[in-house]
């Protein structure tokens, strides 16, 4: 079963560029110990909310793991808002059973 994740925070408006370098190395690094390449997007009104997104993660017990310890390691915490911590969603095909 596929799990995906939805990592969504606000950067400080006048961090974009170095916010922008964090999140491609925690990109990489987490394509690197995984497989998985995430996607980055914005808020259509408001650029300073982003999200990153990883589909199809099969252990996402593992993959929580190395997504916290790239987003540490890339320094992503340096270009976030005041109130811009990173919020995780965690969300699961639904298989064989749509009630399960």
């Amino acid at each position: 079963m596929s799990h995906h994740f939805y990592v969504y925070y606000r950067i400080r408006a006048d961090a974009a560029a170095g916010a922008h370098a964090s999140v491609g190395r925690l990109s990489r690094e987490v394509e690197q110990r995984t497989g998985i390449l995430g996607h980055l997007v914005r808020r259509m009104d408001d650029p300073t909310l982003w999200m990153e997104v990883y589909q199809n993660v099969a252990d996402a017990t593992a993959f929580a793991v190395v997504l916290n310890e790239a987003a540490r390691n890339a320094g992503i915490a340096a270009h976030l808002a005041e109130d811009g911590a990173r919020k995780t969603e965690r969300f699961r095909d639904f298989g064989d059973d749509p009630c399960a």
